[in-house]
Order: C-alpha cells, then structure tokens, then sequence
C-alpha cells in the first residue's frame, strides 16, 4: 500500500502544482547526489521512479537513505 500512496501523493502534488515543503531540500540533495541522471526528466539511477512527482510524495524514501 506504500506505493501506491506514494504514487498517488506525489502525481497528485504534481499534477495540481503543488508545492510542498519538504520538495526543495529533497530535489537539492538528489541533484548533488552521484546516482542523479542530469537530464530534463529528473531521474535517478537506482530509482525506477519518476523524481519530479516522488519529492512531492511525503512518506517517500531515497533508495540511499539521503531523505
């Protein structure tokens, strides 16, 4: 049931736009990690997830632990 949650949480915020308080810090520290793919469709590459909705998702894990 986490997953989905978080598949519904973060495409949620990201489709109505929503800004949530914890997105800057988590986007930050995953565009400094070495595993971020720099493209412009933010992934990472140990993730199979879409990053610009997962950073949205609260109850959302960095693989690495990095938040």
């Amino acid at each position: 049931m986490g997953l989905l949650k978080n598949l519904y949480d973060g495409y949620g915020n990201l489709i109505k736009g929503v800004e949530t308080p914890f997105e800057k810090k988590r986007v930050k520290i995953c565009k400094a990690c070495p595993h971020f793919i720099q493209n412009t469709n933010f992934w990472c590459s140990l993730c199979p997830c879409h990053m610009k909705a997962k950073v949205k998702a609260e109850s959302a894990k960095c693989k690495i632990n990095k938040w």
